[in-house]
């Protein structure tokens, strides 16, 4: 059996009056599983937040998952990948003070 694995990504752009100033992305592997290729699938979930911090300047942090599932835990997957995401763009917000 192959081990296939997913990816959770982290990305914060500064912007101001529009323009980006700097961006900063990272990946980090989320748990693998054993699953069979014949019943593979995937479930992603991207959430973001734009934070204004005044004077036309704002910082926008997005958050994204992507997980391999067996196609009969779909639903389960689904709900287990936004919890990840959610609590992960929550980690990260507290890093930025918000």
């Amino acid at each position: 059996m192959p081990v296939i694995n997913g990816e959770i990504h982290v990305g914060i752009e500064t912007r101001y009056r529009g323009r980006t100033l700097s961006e900063e992305n990272k990946s980090e592997a989320v748990d693998p599983e054993f699953i069979h290729l014949h019943e593979l699938a995937y479930v992603g979930c991207d959430f973001s937040r734009t934070i204004n911090q005044g004077n036309f300047n704002s910082v926008k942090l997005g958050v994204s998952a992507t997980i391999p599932c067996n196609i009969r835990d779909i639903k389960e997957a689904q709900n287990r990948v936004i919890k990840m995401v959610m609590k992960r763009l929550s980690k990260e917000l507290e890093g930025l003070g918000e």
